[in-house]
């Protein structure tokens, strides 16, 4: 049997023209500083751990060194910033 083609003479190109919305673009600067949980809350690191540490105490030092969740007033703005997070 014959492919198609060939028994129609010339085939033209079907060509599906697919159109997409453009990419978005992440907030880099957020995109530093979120990550999300295996549960998909957003998750965030303590301020006041930079520098000055002599002045606080070892147990201030180890609890601001923990991770800490996002707030849900705040989580929105954080998706809006970091749409493929």
């Amino acid at each position: 049997m014959l492919p198609l083609w060939a028994t129609h003479g010339i085939v033209k190109d079907c060509v599906e023209i697919v159109v997409t919305m453009p990419k978005l673009k992440s907030r880099k600067a957020a995109a530093k500083r979120f990550r999300r949980s295996g549960s998909g809350k957003i998750m965030r690191r303590k301020a006041f751990k930079n520098h000055m540490l002599q002045h606080k105490n070892a147990e201030r030092r180890s609890r601001l060194s923990k991770i800490a969740l996002v707030s849900e007033e705040d989580a929105p703005n954080v998706e809006l910033m970091l749409p493929y997070l």
